[in-house]
């Protein structure tokens, strides 16, 4: 869906989109489906997420197509339900976060392996290329997989799905290291605008507590 829905439109309104919607999904689903309610503290800092997105991506909505703004609306709901089944899931005492991740990312790479094999040719691997797929194998997926596991374990949905909105602040300062690409001001506001959206979600809950015990006394 994000590779079709990418083709069908700009990818600035995709990205918005999709960054923007999987708090909000996560946010109006996770007290129905988890009994995880989302707390005014936790409105407040998704909507400076949504913020946030938007000035990191300056929406053009002229000319983009709605095909592909709606596909990219499917994408952040197909991830926000993947984040709530995760959650569900591992914060059962009996399943581990390593079986979790042993068992999707076997599932994963079978069906990803057999379909390759009738889609593309086979690829020609030297000594540098088979490092770089290790590194993305190991590193970017099982390893990055199996923390995102056990986090999930341990926080809500939404802050999980949250703390995913950091792909903003960190892919720019990468691109900059690795691709030389320009930072710029308003991808630097919008980073720090997301980035107090996180804290405001992530501390909450102790927010909350410490409101009650004070009113209370």
């Amino acid at each position: 869906m994000q590779f079709i829905g990418l083709d069908q439109t700009d990818p600035v309104s995709f990205n918005f989109v999709f960054q923007a919607g999987i708090p909000l999904m996560l946010a109006l689903t996770a007290g129905m489906i988890l009994k995880e309610s989302t707390t005014w503290w936790e409105w407040l800092g998704v909507a400076a997420v949504v913020l946030g997105a938007w000035v990191f991506f300056p929406v053009r909505p002229i000319g983009a197509d709605g095909r592909g703004v709606f596909l990219a609306g499917v994408a952040a709901a197909v991830i926000g339900t993947s984040n709530l089944i995760q959650r569900q899931v591992l914060r059962e005492d009996e399943t581990s976060a390593l079986e979790v991740t042993t068992v999707s990312m076997t599932i994963g790479a079978a069906i990803l392996g057999g379909l390759a094999f009738f889609v593309d040719s086979r690829p020609s691997l030297d000594l540098r290329l088979i490092f770089l797929l290790l590194v993305l194998g190991v590193v970017n997926t099982a390893v990055a997989f199996f923390i995102w596991h056990r986090a999930i374990q341990t926080l809500r949905a939404l802050h999980i799905g949250v703390i995913a909105s950091t792909q903003l602040i960190f892919v720019p300062v990468l691109a900059v290291w690795f691709l030389d690409e320009p930072f710029g001001f308003r991808r630097a506001l919008g980073s720090l605008i997301v980035l107090a959206g996180i804290a405001v979600v992530h501390y909450s809950i102790a927010w909350a507590k410490e409101h009650r015990t004070s009113h209370a006394q």
